[in-house]
């Protein structure tokens, strides 16, 4: 910012919100805003012109709150609980198990989870593992479409096949966010990982 930066072209992301918090507090003493003014819009604008300091979840969200209808979703799609998840696997599995099998529902649903954290790219040490997340993902995926809701987990995934999908969407993210850091780079996963390559990459 010293050497003329604009404040808003800097996007920092980090993993949870209560470090975003202190990174936001951090960066208003350092950057103390302007006298607060009175209009509705000029108070837009200066949050406009300031850093945006976010999780990877809450910036995904935004995405997706901007692009999610270029993939079928409804621009209010709501993002399920824990609870609601397991509620959705213990459907999908009473579909998908043979009668009588029982099948731990959290145990899918944390398979499913790696699956996107691994951006896809999951390995499973156990076949039958790799062949139960393949079937349960798809049908609960659907199921997810189907109610216009997301998980937690597909934030990152689904602003990805955005921008894999709609370089058009990709390209307005980059202008807006020139600059990129990441808090913590190093502890990334493969879906933060392939989202920050993504923004960063050359034009």
């Amino acid at each position: 910012i010293e050497k003329g930066v604009p404040q808003g072209d800097i996007l920092g992301v980090t993993f949870t919100n209560k470090a975003a918090r202190e990174m936001r507090e951090r960066v208003s003493t350092l950057l103390p805003r302007r006298r607060r003014k009175s209009s509705k819009k000029d108070k837009e604008k200066e949050k406009a012109d300031r850093p945006t300091i976010c999780t990877f979840h809450s910036l995904c969200a935004r995405i997706l709150r901007e692009h999610i209808e270029k993939l079928g979703y409804k621009r209010n799609f709501v993002i399920y609980s824990e609870s609601e998840q397991l509620a959705t696997v213990r459907k999908v599995l009473s579909h998908i198990s043979a009668k009588g099998e029982k099948t731990d529902p959290r145990m899918v649903l944390s398979l499913i989870s790696k699956h996107k954290n691994a951006g896809g790219g999951a390995t499973f040490s156990d076949p039958n593992s790799a062949v139960l997340a393949d079937m349960a993902l798809k049908r609960y995926q659907s199921a997810l479409k189907a109610s216009n809701a997301v998980d937690f987990d597909d934030l990152i995934g689904l602003a990805l096949r955005i921008f894999e999908e709609h370089p058009e969407a990709l390209g307005a993210c980059r202008r807006k966010y020139r600059y990129v850091m990441v808090d913590e780079y190093q502890d990334t996963n493969g879906a933060q990982f392939q989202l920050v390559n993504m923004l960063t990459q050359e034009h």
